[in-house]
């Protein structure tokens, strides 16, 4: 019994620093009136329907007595792994995770982009009260900027985290 609770602490302690940086968790939100259950599901299972079938795998799940404990969508400029939907399941203690996933295109932004860099100098002459006349320099460094387009891939990632009622 004390090496199944060692176990349970251990993949909870896993779950937990894999999932502080998982990226599926920056958009995830929990549903409202989710009880918390006593027991850890560390191997929940993973569904991945294409984009337009996500909605419908959900509904499938819950015609089978599975409740929507959690939800999120993000998109970000890189294709995520289904596995971080596994990890996130396993932190929020879900027992399915319905995983989708679709490409939107490429996207243009425009940034800034460094040219040169120029040394400046700067010289001031002023006096004081008592007509003593004195020169200050001061000098630094300017950056010139140009601005391009640059394209990047856009991915969109859905979420939906289910347990069994």
């Amino acid at each position: 019994m004390k090496i199944i609770a060692r176990l349970l602490v251990a993949a909870a302690c896993a779950a937990f620093v894999s999932c502080s940086t998982n990226p599926l968790a920056l958009g995830y939100r929990a549903a409202p009136g989710v009880a918390k259950r006593d027991w850890v599901n560390t191997n929940p299972s993973l569904v991945q329907p294409s984009m337009s079938g996500h909605g419908g795998s959900v509904s499938n799940y819950t015609r089978k007595g599975y409740r929507v404990i959690g939800y999120g969508q993000v998109n970000m400029r890189y294709e995520v792994d289904a596995q971080n939907a596994r990890m996130l399941a396993i932190e929020k203690n879900a027992d399915v995770a319905v995983f989708s996933r679709g490409y939107l295109g490429k996207q243009t932004e425009r940034v800034a982009v460094p040219v040169t860099t120029v040394q400046a100098n700067n010289y001031s002459q002023y006096s004081n009260n008592q007509q003593y006349a004195s020169q200050a320099s001061s000098g630094g460094q300017a950056t010139v900027y140009q601005y391009e387009n640059q394209q990047y891939k856009l991915w969109e990632h859905k979420t939906t985290l289910l347990r069994k009622n």
